[in-house]
Formats: C-alpha cells, sequence, structure tokens
C-alpha cells in the first residue's frame, strides 16, 4: 500500500462522463473518484453509467474508486461488485464496524474523518486503520458538507497523520498549491476535484491535466 518512493499518488474524483474519466487516466492520474451518494452535486445515479465510467478508468490503467456517504455495508458491497471498484472511499460517519466488515470482504477501505477543530484528539483515526482502513483520508472541514467544497484542509493536522500511516489529502488542492502540499504533508495520495471543473462533474481537460503536470513537477523535484 505503500506509494512508490519519488510520488505521491493521485486520485481526481467527482467524475460523471467515461471519457472524461479515460482522460485523466490517461494523463496521470493513478485513481478516479465516482460519487455514489445521491446528495452530491457530482452524483452519479445511474449503474450504467457509473459502470461505464469505472470501466473507462480501468481501460486507461487507473483505478475506480467509489466514494459513499452512510451507505449501508451490503450496499457499498453491491456497487463495489458491480463496478468493480478498486477502492471504496467512506465519507460519512461510518463506524469502526462497517470498516471492518467491507475490509473483512476484501474490499480496500479510505476512510475520511470528519473532525471539527474542537474536536481533534491524539488518537484520531487510530480505531479506524485498527478495524482495517487501508488509509484515512482528511478533508476540508464542513460543519454540513460531507467533502466536494474546496475547502482547504488541515495540514498541520494531516502532515501528524501522515506519518502513522497511508493517508489521503483532500479538500481546496490545486495546481497552484499541490507541490507546497506534498511538501509539507507527505500524504500517501491527494485528492482533486472541484479546482479541475468548469460545473460540477464537468472536468476541465486543460485543468486536469496542468494539476498532474504540478504534482508530478514536485517528485522531479524532490528527486
Amino acid at each position: 500500500m505503500s506509494a512508490a518512493a519519488d510520488r505521491t499518488l493521485v486520485k481526481l474524483c467527482g467524475f460523471t462522463d467515461p471519457d472524461q474519466a479515460a482522460h485523466a487516466a490517461e494523463s496521470g492520474a493513478d485513481f478516479v473518484g465516482v460519487v455514489l451518494w445521491e446528495g452530491s452535486t457530482r452524483a452519479v445515479r445511474d449503474r450504467g453509467l457509473a459502470a461505464a465510467i469505472c470501466a473507462a478508468t480501468w481501460e486507461s490503467r487507473a483505478r475506480p474508486v467509489g466514494v459513499f456517504v452512510d451507505a449501508s455495508v451490503d450496499q457499498v458491497l453491491d456497487l463495489a461488485s458491480y463496478l468493480d471498484l478498486a477502492a471504496v472511499q467512506l465519507h460519512g460517519g461510518e463506524s469502526e464496524d462497517a470498516v471492518q466488515r467491507l475490509s473483512g470482504h476484501g474490499l480496500q477501505v479510505w476512510k475520511a474523518l470528519q473532525v471539527a477543530p474542537e474536536l481533534r484528539t491524539e488518537d484520531l483515526g487510530n480505531e479506524h486503520r485498527a478495524a482495517g482502513a487501508q488509509a484515512l483520508l482528511i478533508d476540508g472541514w464542513h460543519p454540513t458538507l460531507p467533502g466536494g467544497t474546496g475547502v482547504r484542509a488541515d495540514w498541520t493536522l494531516a502532515a501528524e497523520l501522515a506519518q502513522r500511516g497511508p493517508l489521503v489529502l483532500a479538500g481546496g488542492l490545486s495546481a497552484d498549491n499541490i507541490a507546497q502540499a506534498i511538501e509539507t504533508v507527505r500524504p500517501w495520495a491527494v485528492d482533486a476535484s472541484s479546482s479541475l471543473e468548469r460545473a460540477p462533474g464537468d472536468k476541465d481537460p486543460q485543468r486536469v491535466e496542468a494539476f498532474l503536470s504540478a504534482a508530478g513537477a514536485w517528485a522531479r523535484e524532490a528527486s
């Protein structure tokens, strides 16, 4: 589960079009995310379309990740199988038991932590890791929305968690700050969505390429 020594892996999320997903993968994304929570402006509600996005991702040699918010274990297992997901990202208040049950079925689980500043603890995320989460994800804090807001995450907190195990850094990442983010946090992977869009779910190819280039440039300079 460790990243290559010379670079952080890149996930681009919120795709609603198979061709745009394929372009992201062909341009160098390691993971392509499809949002399967109906409350999102980037939600893919049609199973056939979601399957086409995931198939295009695999065909272009990247790995599809399904994003869920408080779905039942059975729902996650059903869609993970149907869509041939490489990983499931749990972006709600899912319990350690849910993580354990999903990882017990052989799924790679990324658990997003929704933590208000006043509720942070030294053992943050430890129970989810112990339950089988392969990675934790830190996004920008928002009092009502689970993610995808473009709000910058707490990089200090993220850097502390990255030292304990695989961490995915999300929240407010763009081509302008991704190099600094990677250098500061040293995450296993980074995750971007809203900064790449013309509208929710509609990715701008030039922004996608610029983000991937900026993330790769940091790796080349650091090596």
